[in-house]
């Protein structure tokens, strides 16, 4: 066997292993493909007994096709995915998640499920009591490179193969009953690969046109002021136009920095559903304080929620809001992972986002699951 063989019977344990082994569906990049014959880590035993078998297999003359109807006959199908797939639920109204839970080795799953872990894991992670609770998921299709988070560089537009694995991840989540809120990106992915506004746009616009119809809401990344601030504006903007060119009709989200308002000129232009995502800050208190942020006071949470709320329901009654505009909590607890000293348990922030939504100031709750749809 020589080297070019060994590699081209590689790629064929690749190719037979991703369409036929259910595990093996979601290996990282690079994907091997008929220029690049690199299989890529094999991760576990299976992985590596079905490329010893085919090489084996191979070295022994046997065709692509022989090994194909092998790989069929020792396969267990998977039971089949039955029914039409529901049209993502739009009403952002009543969602609660999880976002930020729980504080173990899964924090921050969003960050790494669509390419770095197995179906398995998050079928596993859907069962953890936070989400169990939750009727959204969160999830970021695009990432930079954020060792801390388990977070690995994935472009979901790179190549047929990305783009049908976040399609999997999306439909795998719908299935199994959860609403999908997706990030576009990271802002890794944007800093790390020096993406110009006109290559943003063009990656917003395919990012929404990829999950228009799974998604339930789409947000560009997280803490919009950290990349754009005030004068910025126009670079904020035109990502939201750009979002919705490839989304017509999925509800747009801004996030911003803790205790940040949303500024109404985000979504100058965009028809359709817009939502404000708020983050509170993690050591603010419901109420009886004092908060000064960004030329705004607040007692606590429960007011900074509430004067987003007022202030984006009179831009609507303006006429500056060309669609229906929902205003509530995304982030606002966050467990003890060494991130900093204002953390919650999971307890405490379903109390916290309870409280949010109970008050009448948050339409939703993304942080705490602790809120009971409707």
């Amino acid at each position: 066997m020589t080297i070019d063989e060994a590699k081209e019977f590689i790629r064929w344990g690749y190719d037979l292993g991703h369409r036929y082994c259910s595990d093996h569906q979601n290996w990282p990049p690079p994907w091997p493909n008929n220029t690049i014959r690199d299989a890529g880590p094999f991760r576990d035993t299976l992985e590596l007994q079905l490329l010893g078998e085919v090489l084996s297999r191979a070295s022994r003359g046997q065709s692509h096709a022989q090994i194909e109807e092998w790989v069929k006959s020792v396969v267990t199908p998977a039971p089949p995915e039955t029914g039409e797939l529901p049209a993502p639920d739009l009403r952002i109204r009543g969602a609660r998640g999880a976002y930020l839970y729980p504080g173990d080795s899964n924090w921050l799953f969003s960050q790494r499920m669509v390419h770095t872990v197995q179906d398995s894991d998050i079928l596993a992670w859907l069962e953890t009591g936070p989400q169990q609770q939750s009727t959204h998921v969160v999830i970021s299709v695009s990432t930079g490179l954020r060792p801390q988070l388990g977070e690995q560089p994935f472009n979901p537009l790179e190549n047929d193969a990305s783009e049908q694995r976040v399609r999997h991840v999306l439909e795998l989540l719908r299935r199994a009953g959860k609403q999908v809120w997706c990030y576009a990106c990271s802002q890794e992915f944007i800093l790390q690969n020096n993406l110009t506004i006109a290559q943003i746009e063009d990656h917003m616009r395919g990012v929404g046109a990829l999950v228009r119809d799974v998604a339930c809401c789409l947000t560009p990344f997280r803490e919009l002021g950290d990349v754009w601030g005030s004068s910025d504006m126009d670079k904020r903007n035109r990502v939201f136009r750009a979002l919705r060119q490839g989304a017509p009709h999925t509800p747009l989200a801004c996030h911003e920095r803790a205790g940040e308002q949303i500024p109404v000129a985000d979504f100058h232009g965009v028809s359709g559903p817009t939502v404000s995502a708020l983050q509170t800050g993690f050591g603010m208190a419901l109420d009886g304080g004092s908060y000064t942020i960004g030329g705004h006071t607040y007692t606590g949470a429960i007011d900074f929620c509430r004067q987003n709320k007022t202030r984006m329901a009179n831009y609507s009654l303006a006429g500056q809001l060309e669609g229906e505009h929902v205003s509530g909590c995304f982030e606002a607890s966050i467990p003890d992972v060494g991130f900093t000293s204002d953390h919650r348990t999971w307890a405490e922030a379903q109390s916290f986002g309870q409280a949010l939504v109970d008050s009448g100031a948050a339409d939703f709750d993304m942080s705490g699951a602790g809120v009971l749809a409707g």
